[in-house]
């Protein structure tokens, strides 16, 4: 398992105090953003994911405005989503505006199945004739004698990775920005002598 990252453990630590080791453990969903965060270290070229992780993201925030969370009963008599309003978020979204339908149609389920799932026969993401919901097994977990809705953290997590990739996007903007007014004023200091 790929170490906790910061910002996950910080969440986690925020929200659920000196359990959070134990949901990180029980939560294979967190437990695959954490895998899926390495673009946060790497450089400009880094893959960032983001049809995964706004494929998760587009649910979870329709699930919440729906009005599901605590609410399993209701969830589970829910048929799911459907495609438009889902895929027009995930492409509303910092750096969605040209994501493909591939997230929500396979890419999430497999990528997960491979890296995380305990049950390879149980997808994250279910399918019911075009409409789309997150396995409630993902979104549940059973802390002592009661059942969890993780659902505000996850959504948590998913917001700040995509403001950590933004800030990161800023501060290189801004170093350039300033690497250009350096060459501009080094030409008005001493300027160029071209033979």
């Amino acid at each position: 398992m790929k170490p906790l990252e910061k910002y996950i453990e910080d969440i986690l630590k925020q929200v659920f105090k000196d359990n959070y080791q134990k949901v990180y453990q029980k939560s294979e969903l967190i437990q695959y953003l954490n895998l899926k965060s390495g673009a946060i270290h790497g450089n400009v070229k880094s893959r960032r994911s983001l049809a995964n992780w706004y494929a998760i993201y587009s649910i979870l925030t329709f699930y919440k405005e729906k009005g599901f969370i605590n609410n399993k009963q209701k969830y589970l008599k829910f048929d799911g989503f459907p495609f438009t309003p889902l895929f027009e978020f995930q492409r509303k979204q910092y750096g969605g505006e040209k994501l493909q339908n591939h997230a929500l149609n396979s890419r999430v389920n497999g990528e997960f199945k491979n890296k995380v799932a305990s049950d390879v026969n149980k997808n994250l993401i279910i399918i019911n004739n075009g409409k789309y919901l997150i396995h409630p097994d993902y979104l549940y977990l059973t802390m002592g004698d009661s059942e969890i809705d993780i659902t505000p953290t996850v959504l948590e997590i998913i917001k700040t990775y995509q403001n950590l990739l933004y800030k990161k996007i800023i501060s290189l903007l801004n170093c350039f920005q300033k690497s250009k007014a350096l060459v501009l004023l080094m030409n008005k200091e001493w300027p160029l002598k071209i033979y």
